[in-house]
């Protein structure tokens, strides 16, 4: 499984997604994550957002997205 070794804020909810490979893809976090916890951690919480250990996307107090989902099957 390939890591997430970069992620950047673009604007409305878009992040630059960079993984291990090289690999860079654009992701619309508030469109796909648009109800509950997630949506509150997206638009509330962008400077909590970092990399976790396994190489997913992760905020403080557990939520994450894994690296696959956001490379392979993004919504």
């Amino acid at each position: 499984m390939s890591k997430v070794v970069k992620i950047s804020y673009l604007q409305s909810g878009t992040f630059q997604v960079v993984f291990d490979d090289g690999f860079q893809v654009e992701r619309n976090l508030t469109k796909a994550y648009n109800k509950g916890k997630a949506a509150q951690l997206i638009t509330d919480s962008i400077d909590s957002l970092f990399i976790e250990t396994f190489g997913g996307l992760a905020w403080p107090g557990g939520y994450d997205i894994c690296p696959d989902t956001l490379r392979n099957h993004w919504m």
